[in-house]
């Protein structure tokens, strides 16, 4: 079946409203997403177009914008275009380059959406990204939801490309002489997803050639499948969970005795931040008086129930984090991420809002807490001498709100990273390193 077809039958079967709707298209410049704004101008559906210019690549980027205008007034179509200065803006909210550039995207979508009447917003992501998000929930562990990889609609973001491969997007482009920009970053394996397009995914090809075609069967059935049990679960959610003053309250006991218990108990959970290693912990709990944290919720084991509700703020000053392989979510929403790595980045960011740290120096639980007065610390670049973070965080001109919300990461009762700022010289990478523990905020 070719590309036309395919997308017309995905879209007549999944997104029946599209063709008569206004759609925002989202549009990079790139392949995937020029190949869905020259399908929605062939079918003659009504459509804009959307470009996040970020600044990220200097002159790159300019020219992605340029092609995008062109294309747009080539074929008289609405053209909505909006610069970020994206590494400021990240640096202002302590999360990395990307999670600042994937909110201003979609707050600028959206802002546009409602402003000028659209009624949907597309996206370009094709059947690829829906197979790379798949691989990437389950190796950091996921819920029924986190199987069908990219979600076909969210609110009024919709996914009309998730049958199609990339391979089959760049054919059909090729044969109808159309051109796109390409991105060079793309091709870096620095970042999780580019690693596992550019290095498992071959491999899993080479076990089966016809794994996107056998992917895109089983999406469409994950879908399907995981709507359906996720409506089931909420089912026994909804009876099963009482509203009391204390909080919710969830009988584990007979939670215990159905079959698929720990199911409705992580998909209970996982919304308020807590992991899995945490709800497996629940699920065996035998004594009363446990507690478990995650970001501004809490839940009291109580006998042989649970009690699910909201943390005080004279509680939110130390969380610990139990292991590199689960974000810890932070009281504000933001998670505390890692990863391990062989190698340094090819260069190392000027600001403080990621850190990489000799990860055999590190003892597991780490603290997370608040700043406090008499902390003291080893600055990375301050060749071995101590300052106290009252001293730090004034030579950085910090508002006194501004060091309230500092985060500390403690190693053994030593800050091994003031968050967002600045490591400890204790903790930084040497030549003889062999392991390496990336950390940032998303």
């Amino acid at each position: 079946m070719d590309v036309i077809a395919k997308f017309e039958r995905f879209v007549q079967r999944e997104l029946p409203e599209l063709p008569t709707a206004r759609t925002l298209l989202a549009v990079s410049g790139g392949l995937d997403s020029m190949a869905m704004a020259w399908l929605f101008l062939d079918r003659g559906w009504l459509c804009g177009i959307a470009h996040c210019n970020f600044g990220l690549r200097g002159a790159a980027s300019d020219a992605d914008e340029a092609f995008v205008r062109a294309f747009a007034q080539a074929h008289q179509l609405p053209f909505h275009v909006q610069r970020f200065e994206t590494r400021r803006q990240a640096q202002e909210w302590g999360i990395s380059i990307q999670m600042a550039a994937r909110r201003l995207r979609y707050g600028f979508f959206e802002a546009i959406a409602q402003q000028e009447g659209y009624g949907w917003i597309a996206t370009a992501h094709q059947l690829d990204d829906a197979l790379e998000t798949l691989l990437l929930n389950v190796i950091q562990g996921t819920g029924l939801k986190g199987l069908q990889g990219i979600p076909l609609r969210r609110d009024r973001i919709v996914r009309p490309l998730l049958e199609l491969s990339r391979q089959e997007l760049q054919q059909w482009m090729e044969q109808h002489g159309r051109t796109w920009r390409e991105d060079a970053s793309n091709a870096s394996v620095k970042y999780r997803r580019n690693y596992l397009r550019h290095r498992v995914v071959p491999l899993l090809r080479q076990l089966n050639p016809s794994l996107m075609e056998g992917f895109g069967r089983s999406a469409t059935f994950l879908r399907a499948g995981s709507a359906f049990l996720r409506q089931q679960v909420q089912q026994q959610i909804d009876q099963r969970v009482r509203i009391t003053p204390v909080g919710q309250v969830l009988s584990l006991r007979a939670l215990r005795q159905q079959r698929g218990g720990l199911v409705v108990l992580w998909e209970w959970l996982q919304p308020y931040g807590f992991s899995s290693a945490q709800v497996t912990d629940m699920w065996h709990v035998r004594r009363s008086g446990a507690c478990f944290c995650a970001g501004q919720w809490e839940v009291w084991c109580h006998r042989d129930e649970l009690i699910l509700r909201r943390r005080a703020e004279q509680q939110l000053k130390s969380l610990f984090w139990s292991s590199p392989h689960e974000p810890l979510l932070l009281p504000d929403g933001r998670k505390l991420c890692a990863e391990l790595s062989l190698l340094p980045p090819e260069q190392f960011p000027a600001d403080g809002a990621q850190a990489w740290l000799d990860a055999d120096k590190l003892r597991w639980p780490l603290r997370v807490r608040r700043w406090q007065a008499g902390d003291r610390f080893y600055p990375l670049g301050m060749q071995g001498h101590s300052k106290k973070l009252q001293d730090f965080f004034t030579d950085l001109k910090l508002s006194v709100p501004q060091k309230k919300q500092a985060w500390i990461l403690e190693s053994a009762g030593q800050i091994c990273w003031v968050v967002g700022y600045r490591i400890d010289e204790r903790f930084k990478i040497k030549t003889h390193t062999q392991r390496i523990l990336h950390l940032w905020v998303a």
